[in-house]
């Protein structure tokens, strides 16, 4: 049989609450940066996934393109530009 919850303690009067406003406020508040902390957690671990995803296509592309920098002459040439090639 699990043990008394907070909450009941709190109810059944054995712990004097009447002046613990702060207590309403502090709770709640903990609550809250805890589901903050455990949301970033799991972001952590997503944004690491997703920096091994780059990486990876990032390779993929030099390697498809014969692993040479690109042209010094790439993205000079906007609308209605010829390429001076």
């Amino acid at each position: 049989m699990p043990g008394p919850r907070p909450d009941s303690i709190i109810n059944s009067g054995i712990v004097d609450v009447t002046d613990a406003t702060g207590l309403y406020v502090a709770l709640p508040t903990e609550a809250i940066f805890f589901g903050l902390f455990l949301i970033s957690k799991l972001l952590e671990k997503e944004t690491a996934l997703d920096d091994r995803e780059q990486r990876a296509a990032r390779a993929a592309a030099i390697a498809a393109n014969g692993g040479g920098p690109p042209p010094s002459n790439a993205g000079k040439a906007g609308p209605g530009r010829k390429s001076p090639a």
